[in-house]
């Protein structure tokens, strides 16, 4: 009696009953039901349930997030048998609290895990950050030969030496830096390469040189040890077409060797000899996607400014501290 109240024939149902038994179920029912077989996984599939991020850290422990439009989930990796030292080869996995013990998957590793969680959420790449020195440089590498880096992170704690490796032998298109001192030299070659964003929190002195090498779309730098009247130097040289041509938008918090009771000054400092005129944010909104679309954006008037190649940009000033300067086409 109880197996016949058990068993529920989803496999056997029309394709519109079968989306909307899934919709419904949550996340752990929806894995369940994908390692079942070959046809379950497609059916879960087709049912088109995207993540919006999928994070993996590398740290004490090997852990990550889901994210969904409304919601998110943790995961952690881990070992029951011998293999410690190697994260690859763990072969247990929790989501939100639960283990999966059954048979089907007593076979499965990391790499099979992400596979497939990667595969029934429609997802091709992986954030990846790291949290400490201990990962093998070479595991990380083995990793991301199977799986495309969106973004690395590196955390406070992991040393010059090491972030410095991991730069040197990993592939990346966006790069942030936490608290980490990157040497001078190694510093320069990230700088040049043609990234989509660039990221930099604190403990890193830019100079004014570092900021016209740089090669990103977007350049983010807090706690930069520039000052009013370099950034103004870097906008002059920008609409002298002098700059790199490719950037789009570039933060800069902290400015140094400025009035903290006189922004006037600084916005003075910064934009003198510079035509500009002032542009509302509404009207930024209702032409630019950008403005809409990210919430690090700001949400005051900016002053706009031609560079020689007609391309056009909206600086932004906030009090004494705070630099913005979005590409408007």
């Amino acid at each position: 009696m109880y197996s016949k109240l058990s068993t529920f024939p989803l496999l056997r149902l029309p394709k519109d009953v079968n989306t909307k038994v899934i919709s419904n179920m949550d996340i752990i029912e929806f894995i369940d039901l994908s390692i079942l077989s070959k046809r379950a996984k497609d059916l879960v599939r087709s049912s088109n349930r995207k993540c919006t991020d999928f994070s993996v850290a590398l740290g004490q422990e090997c852990e990550g997030l889901i994210e969904f439009p409304t919601h998110q989930s943790d995961f952690d990796f881990y070992s029951t048998n011998d293999e410690e030292d190697n994260f690859l080869k763990f072969d247990g996995l929790r989501i939100d609290g639960h283990q999966w013990r059954t048979k089907i998957v007593q076979n499965f590793t990391m790499k099979s895990w992400l596979n497939h969680l990667l595969c029934i959420f429609h997802c091709n790449q992986i954030c990846l950050r790291i949290a400490n020195s201990t990962a093998d440089i070479e595991l990380i590498r083995a990793l991301l030969n199977w799986i495309k880096l969106d973004c690395l992170i590196l955390e406070e704690g992991i040393g010059r030496e090491y972030a410095e490796k991991i730069l040197q032998h990993l592939p990346y298109t966006n790069v942030f830096i936490n608290h980490v001192r990157i040497g001078h030299k190694e510093f320069s070659k990230i700088n040049i390469q043609h990234m989509w964003s660039f990221h930099l929190e604190e403990n890193q002195d830019v100079s004014l040189n570092d900021l016209l090498l740089n090669n990103s779309k977007i350049l983010e730098i807090r706690k930069a040890s520039l000052t009013p009247r370099a950034l103004n130097r870097f906008l002059k040289l920008w609409t002298n077409n002098q700059t790199n041509p490719n950037l789009q938008w570039i933060i800069i918090t902290s400015l140094v060797n400025i009035d903290l009771y006189d922004s006037k000054r600084v916005k003075n400092e910064v934009m003198d000899g510079i035509p500009h005129q002032i542009v509302t944010i509404q009207e930024l909104k209702q032409s630019h996607a950008l403005y809409n679309e990210f919430r690090d954006v700001p949400r005051t008037d900016g002053l706009m400014i031609h560079r020689k190649d007609g391309t056009k940009a909206a600086v932004h000033l906030n009090g004494f501290n705070w630099f913005q300067m979005i590409r408007l086409n």
